[in-house]
């Protein structure tokens, strides 16, 4: 079989939060690239054939992504490469595709359950809502974009490392957003399990360092991550008032009785 590379989602983080396909793209790779944000070693390891080469690509020293492109081409083999969430949110998707077609590599991408949509669904709200919320999702490294995008919709999804909360939070007061604006900030522990935290925009450094993350995170800002009872609920329909119909007249009916003449019998 001719090369192949793989790009899966590896979902949020939980161990029964990754597709089917996905499980069976990583059981039969020959190489995994991976990031100890997208999956830990330790269960790598317990997913993967004995022979799988796998690749931390969070090693500076590590094999260049490239070359283990060029190799699979020689050596006719599989790649996977783990992405968090989902990879439609990887900003590097169209290019890592774009490399394969110039290489001859085929292309498969496997979704995953995003980040957001996993803290959503933790703290029991929807992302998009009529009247209520529409949710744009942002990488936080250019924070500049974070702040022109801060007032243009009712909740942000930031990805972001931790460690610049207070960028991040004076980005988005700069942008317009008051200090008391409701935010979740959801990381992932070394059990593969992610922890979600509500908080507000002034607290959000502060609950950082309280929780000691530092790494990756997802920032949930705005409108849906108000507790419902804040919400104001969208004006319901006026109902339709149809005219009334006369009732039709109740119709007599009368039954003709059939009358029999008795023949009259002579006394004899």
């Amino acid at each position: 079989m001719p090369a192949s590379l793989t790009i899966v989602g590896a979902g949020p983080g939980a161990d029964d939060l990754i597709t089917v396909r996905a499980a069976r793209r990583i059981a039969a790779a020959d190489i995994v690239l991976y990031t100890p944000a997208a999956a830990p070693l330790s269960w790598l390891r317990t997913q993967t054939k004995d022979e799988a080469e796998l690749i931390d690509l969070g090693v500076p020293a590590g094999e260049d992504v490239l070359d283990v492109l060029r190799r699979a081409v020689r050596d006719k083999l599989a790649v996977v490469r783990l992405h968090p969430g989902d990879p439609a949110a990887w900003p590097e998707l169209r290019a890592q595709r774009e490399t394969c077609t110039r290489l001859g590599i085929d292309v498969e991408v496997v979704p995953g359950v995003s980040q957001e949509s996993a803290v959503a669904a933790s703290l029991g709200v929807a992302l998009v809502e009529p009247a209520h919320a529409d949710t744009v999702v942002v990488s936080g490294q250019d924070l500049t974009r974070v702040k022109d995008l801060a007032t243009k919709s009712s909740t942000l999804a930031v990805h972001a490392p931790a460690a610049r909360a207070d960028d991040l939070v004076a980005a988005l007061t700069a942008g317009g957003l008051p200090e008391d604006t409701p935010v979740a900030l959801a990381y992932q522990g070394t059990d593969r399990e992610m922890t979600v935290v509500r908080t507000t925009l002034r607290d959000l450094p502060a609950t950082v360092k309280q929780h000691k993350v530092w790494r990756s995170a997802l920032f949930l800002i705005g409108t849906a991550v108000r507790p419902s009872r804040t919400r104001v609920a969208p004006r319901a329909p006026e109902p339709v008032q149809r005219a009334k119909e006369p009732e039709p007249k109740p119709v007599r009916t009368t039954t003709a009785r059939r009358t029999t003449k008795r023949r009259k019998t002579a006394k004899r």
